[in-house]
C-alpha cells in the first residue's frame, strides 16, 4: 500500500514543502532542497514502483516530453504514466508535452519562468 491519498494532506500543512520526485535525479533535487531550505521543514514523498530516468535537467518542474497539441502534468512515479500516455496520443496523432512536477507548489507560478 503506499498512501498516495496521504499527499494532499500533507500539501494543506502551512509552511510544509512537499516534493515528490519522479525519478532518481530528481530525488537528489529534492535531498538538494530540502537541505537548502532554512525556513520550514520539507516532506518527500518517494515510491516504491521501479521508475524509468527521464533524463534532461531536473528541477522543480521540467519538461521531459516536447509536444504541441496539449499538456500533460504529474507528479511521481505518475510521470511515467503521463509518458505512456503521450506515446499512445502520438499513435492517434496528437503531440503531448509532459511536465514533471517536483514541487506543486511551484507549479502555480507561471510554467515559462521553469520551463
Amino acid at each position: 500500500h503506499q498512501p498516495v491519498e496521504h499527499v494532499e494532506s500533507l500539501r494543506l500543512i502551512p509552511g510544509l514543502q512537499v516534493l515528490r520526485p519522479a525519478d532518481a535525479a530528481e530525488t537528489v533535487e529534492a535531498w538538494r532542497l530540502a537541505l537548502e531550505r532554512t525556513d520550514g521543514p520539507t516532506a518527500l514523498v518517494l515510491t516504491r514502483q521501479a521508475v524509468r530516468p527521464l533524463g534532461g535537467t531536473p528541477g522543480r518542474t521540467r519538461r521531459v516530453r516536447e509536444g504541441s497539441d496539449l499538456q500533460l502534468v504529474a507528479t511521481g512515479s505518475e510521470v511515467g504514466l503521463a509518458l505512456d500516455v503521450a506515446d499512445l496520443l502520438a499513435q492517434r496523432g496528437a503531440e503531448a508535452e509532459v511536465l514533471s512536477v517536483l514541487d506543486r507548489a511551484a507549479y502555480r507560478r507561471p510554467i515559462d519562468r521553469f520551463v
